[in-house]
């Protein structure tokens, strides 16, 4: 009796770790988000249970393992400095001073293994910040920096380079080496390679930088930029229509291109899930996720710059 007791009491606290490990959320399934009134940043799990405030600033995106946070705050007219602070909340550190917000939905980027955050300088170049280390690189592109990308080793970054005339994309190596510039905007990589527009507008992948580049989608069919791409690299959210008259969201495959156009309009569309299936966006001043066959869910309420790990 005593053995058939102890052996049912060990098949119940089995049976109980297994439902916890099956409905305990994933360290990195995480959603954040800001809260303009306030200005308070926010961290949730990805379906926006459990929202707690962990920070004050502005445009926050959650570093690819889930861990940690970086934002950004004002400091003088043009000026911002970007800060970091755990997905729990507590105190926040300086990453950089001097930062120059290009996009306020997208003013810097984590790199794929969460080490590195790149962000564009006032002095007309890109600071590369080894998180973990303190440690701190400034590339001068001669030009303003815009929008860029990680490889997905993490070993280098795309960056727009903005003109008057023209915007180049600039390939800058995390450590020491050569920046190699060619024509393009609007950098999205993935795991099989990256989406930019031509002058052209059409836009356009490359497996990697100096590959030769062929058509995703033409922009005599409309135009759109690439946002970023599945974790599979086979699916690229990309960008179409105005902010006026509401962003539509794309889904292109990256070995047929075909398009994938949702029926619902956004204000903003910041990212794609791993499996290439919901996209995170804004609608009506809320943060909501969306699927192609029109579903929409709301996750937050009056909140705006999402980022997740989903």
């Amino acid at each position: 009796m005593r053995a058939a007791g102890l052996w049912q009491m060990a098949q119940s606290s089995l049976m109980a770790g297994l439902l916890l490990a099956l409905f305990a959320p994933s360290a990195g399934a995480v959603l954040v988000y800001q809260r303009p009134s306030t200005r308070a940043i926010v961290a949730a799990r990805n379906d926006g249970s459990h929202a707690q405030v962990i920070a004050h600033g502005s445009s926050p995106v959650v570093s690819p393992d889930g861990r940690k946070v970086a934002f950004v705050v004002p400091h003088g007219s043009d000026d911002h400095h970007l800060r970091l602070v755990s997905i729990h909340g507590g105190p926040s550190r300086r990453l950089t001073a001097d930062v120059f917000v290009v996009d306020r939905s997208a003013p810097f980027v984590w790199s794929p293994n969460s080490r590195y955050v790149a962000v564009c300088s006032v002095s007309n170049g890109v600071f590369i910040i080894d998180v973990p280390h303190h440690k701190r690189r400034f590339v001068f592109l001669g030009e303003q920096c815009g929008l860029a990308s990680f490889a997905p080793d993490s070993s280098g970054v795309l960056v727009e380079g903005i003109n008057e005339s023209s915007v180049d994309l600039n390939f800058v190596p995390v450590t020491r080496g050569e920046t190699r510039d060619f024509h393009g905007s609007n950098p999205a990589w993935g795991k099989r390679g990256f989406a930019f527009n031509a002058d052209s507008g059409d836009l356009l992948l490359r497996k990697r930088v100096g590959a030769p580049a062929r058509l995703l989608h033409r922009a005599s069919s409309g135009y759109a930029y690439g946002r970023a791409w599945s974790a599979d690299g086979n699916t690229l959210l990309a960008l179409g229509g105005t902010p006026t008259d509401g962003l539509q969201a794309l889904l292109i495959a990256r070995k047929s291109a075909q398009t994938t156009i949702f029926p619902q309009r956004f204000s903003a569309l910041e990212s794609i899930s791993r499996n290439g299936k919901v996209v995170l966006g804004e609608q009506g001043g809320n943060v909501v996720a969306a699927k192609p066959d029109g579903s929409t869910r709301v996750l937050a309420l009056q909140a705006t710059s999402p980022s997740w790990t989903r």
